[in-house]
């Protein structure tokens, strides 16, 4: 009777898929270690069709073109609630909030980000987690209820 525990439950497999998809208000994380700085970060397109084609050379972020600089490490805010952030040793964290500033800002649908979470996984060995927003919000409002006693 192995079941997922509690911690797990909160963040959901891609490769699991959502029954309802991505909602508002859900985070979603991809990691991926790389071996050298990356030149281009992946990014969500409208006009992409993820299962056939993604990033290519100019389609995602251009940290070439943004001078970055592989010692420092950054974090580059994208659009709407999304941000990169490169590390010292060459990790990537890609932070995706499923708001309509984000959406509008990529001009896809929640489905199509999704999708693109999917791609993340499978194909680019992103690790990826989805945080759904009512289980976020409900450990915030624990924390916030033991502070107040």
């Amino acid at each position: 009777m192995g079941g997922e525990s509690k911690g797990n439950a909160a963040s959901v497999r891609v490769s699991r898929k959502l029954a309802g998809g991505l909602r508002l208000g859900d985070r979603l994380v991809a990691i991926k270690k790389h071996d050298e700085a990356p030149t281009h970060i992946p990014i969500p397109h409208p006009n992409l069709d993820f299962d056939e084609f993604l990033c290519p050379e100019g389609a995602g972020l251009d940290l070439r073109a943004l001078k970055f600089i592989e010692s420092d490490g950054h974090l580059f805010l994208l659009e709407g609630d999304s941000e990169a952030v490169i590390g010292r040793d060459g990790g990537v964290t890609l932070k995706f909030v499923v708001t309509n500033r984000t959406l509008e800002g990529y001009k896809v649908s929640p489905k199509d980000l999704l999708e693109f979470a999917e791609v993340l996984e499978k194909k680019l060995g992103y690790s990826v987690r989805i945080a759904p927003a009512r289980e976020r919000s409900e450990r915030g409002e624990q924390k916030e209820n033991h502070g107040a006693s």
